[in-house]
């Protein structure tokens, strides 16, 4: 399905407005009586249908139509009007029965947009993507989990997106296992960029530093920053806050199964159950925990496919019942690296991640390993980093008004 967008100067006009003379709205000069200015959504509609629908000539559509679609030989890069989605926004601008340009879009509201313009240039038309005017503005994000809730729901209350939940456990998830140990009363708060598409905001861009107060570990601080290829996470003293292995092999779902005796759904007995299961829709990523090599790859009967890779200090992991492998025996992987996605292949009753760990060759509770720490903060950014602190700290916990920008922010500390 192509994914198509409208352009920045009509950015904002909500589904209710389809169909009208949008000029006022975005903008523009008021249009003569011979021009016309439109906006609607294509819906069940073909392409040339929907066009003289909404005003426009049957031979101008067909025009437009023969003069930009998609051939293989001739015209590569043009449209493939068969796959265009129904949700699908397209605007134009008719001078009498003559057809200046045409925008397509698609709306919806956490994308980036990506947008198209044709442009008439005499009997021939022109494609380019028009850039959106963006705006990085820094946000204090704060909140609480109440009574029966989670920090997901807590999240999502404050108005935010979901994936706020996960950079929470990017933050803190060596310390703190966000599946068991999250508490009625736990307070959170974060420092985040958020970009604006003319206008409206769309997605998060740096997370520069959060505030985790849990019931379980007390208070959880942590700044981001670039170290080497990736990130590091430290405290407010430049005390690393990562450690050798991540706690969990994907983003937050579920845990269906834990580590332990339980009754085998497949099987109809009681089994020892060495791993952990990850409830997940088919296709979400699984990365490795941790640096090291991968030892298997590929079916491996009631596990179905499967990838075993072996990292330091005796440590072994293994990712069953995955959909997709996309690592080869032999390889080296680093911590984060997907190296699969969730599926339900072997014996499997559906989609999950079944996760386990051996340690010197016996299979141990993935969830309740001690973990060594990970790469400390270089000397020769201690003072920096420290300094980075004393300024971000009093924005972080609410003490003084947030400025649009961070612009105490450098080069070498800057996540």
């Amino acid at each position: 399905m192509i994914s198509l967008v409208f352009i920045a100067s009509i950015q904002g006009i909500a589904p209710s407005d389809a169909g009208k003379d949008v000029a006022s709205d975005i903008g523009l000069a008021p249009t003569s009586p011979s021009t016309l200015l439109k906006s609607f959504q294509l819906g069940r509609r073909t392409f040339v249908d929907a066009l003289v629908s909404e005003g426009l000539d049957y031979d101008e559509a067909e025009r437009f139509y023969l003069a930009t679609r998609k051939d293989k030989k001739t015209r590569p890069e043009g449209l493939n009007f068969r796959n265009l989605s129904d949700r699908l926004w397209v605007t134009f601008r008719l001078s009498g029965n003559r057809l200046d340009w045409l925008e397509l879009r698609r709306q919806y509201v956490t994308e980036r947009p990506t947008v198209y313009r044709f442009e008439r240039q005499g009997d021939a038309w022109s494609k380019r993507e028009v850039a959106f005017a963006s705006e990085r503005k820094l946000a204090r994000i704060q909140g609480r989990i109440e009574q029966g809730g989670t920090l997901s729901l807590a999240v999502d209350q404050l108005g935010e997106f979901p994936t706020l939940v996960n950079e929470f456990d990017r933050l803190f998830g060596w310390q703190m296992d966000f599946y068991r140990q999250q508490r009625v009363g736990d307070a959170f708060a974060m420092l985040v960029e958020k970009i604006y598409i003319d206008g409206v905001f769309r997605e998060y861009g740096r997370v520069l530093s959060g505030l985790y107060q849990s019931k379980v570990h007390g208070p959880l601080l942590g700044f981001k920053m670039k170290q080497g290829p990736g990130f590091g996470v430290f405290d407010e003293k430049g005390r690393t806050m990562e450690r050798a292995f991540l706690r969990n092999p994907m983003e937050i779902t579920r845990i269906t199964s834990n580590y332990g005796m339980r009754f085998h759904p497949v099987l109809g007995k009681k089994r020892k159950h060495n791993g952990v299961d990850y409830g997940a829709p088919t296709g979400t990523p699984v990365w490795s925990v941790a640096k090291g090599r991968v030892t298997y790859s590929g079916w491996a009967g009631a596990s179905g496919k499967l990838v075993v890779i072996a990292h330091s200090n005796g440590y072994v992991t293994i990712y069953a019942h995955l959909s997709k492998i996309h690592v080869a025996k032999g390889q080296y992987v680093g911590q984060r690296q997907v190296i699969g996605r969730v599926g339900s292949t072997g014996r499997s009753t559906g989609p999950h991640l079944h996760f386990g760990m051996k340690k010197n060759g016996r299979y141990v509770d993935p969830l309740r390993q001690k973990f060594p720490k990970g790469a400390p903060l270089k000397s020769a950014l201690r003072k920096p980093f420290l300094a980075r602190v004393a300024k971000e700290l009093p924005y972080l916990r609410g003490e003084r008004s947030l400025p649009e920008r961070p612009d105490w922010l450098s080069p070498e500390t800057a996540p």
